[in-house]
């Protein structure tokens, strides 16, 4: 019943949404917590998932961190995580906010001349502020850049980034 609601309630409502209202619903705190101690270890990049043996860590300096299965703040995080049963974790601090990814699209789209579509969606919660919906477009030779931040579901917003531009030939050297 709440999903067929959803449509009626939020503005914005784009396919393929549902499941992160209801991600959200079910782990946003989990994610608040990871949020936190990541910023308050010093991190200002984490890509990580549970299974697998490779990890990118970066530092707010700008230091990578290569040994993160010993480094004892990366440990914090990690069993965290484990205990909240989240099995990845892929985040990054932009203009002083912890952004998550949320996904990624492609398509290929016919308008007058052939386009690719490209589109990125991150996460981010805001406790003490409102966010209002903002866009800016940008564009640079063929390339259309927007990017467009909206509210999500409580303090969760989304921060939308869609490039656009003709399909190119790529010559390889081999």
């Amino acid at each position: 019943m709440m999903l067929s609601l959803v449509p009626l309630t939020y503005r914005y409502w784009p396919s393929g949404y549902a499941q992160i209202y209801v991600f959200l619903l079910l782990k946003g705190d989990d994610y608040k917590a990871l949020l936190a101690l990541a910023e308050s270890k010093g991190y200002s990049r984490i890509v990580w998932c549970r299974d697998d043996d490779i990890a990118d860590l970066e530092k707010i300096s700008g230091v990578s961190v290569i040994e993160w299965k010993s480094d004892p703040d990366f440990s914090a995080f990690s069993n965290l995580a484990i205990q909240s049963n989240i099995s990845c974790f892929i985040g990054r601090e932009h203009r002083g906010r912890w952004l998550l990814h949320g996904g990624g699209d492609f398509e290929f789209e016919e308008r007058g001349d052939q386009v690719w579509n490209k589109s990125i969606s991150w996460f981010f919660f805001v406790s003490t502020e409102k966010v209002e919906r903002q866009c800016r477009k940008d564009s640079f030779e063929n390339t259309e850049f927007q990017e467009c931040t909206f509210n999500m579901l409580g303090d969760w917003y989304v921060n939308e980034e869609v490039m656009t531009y003709p399909p190119q030939e790529y010559q390889y050297n081999q």
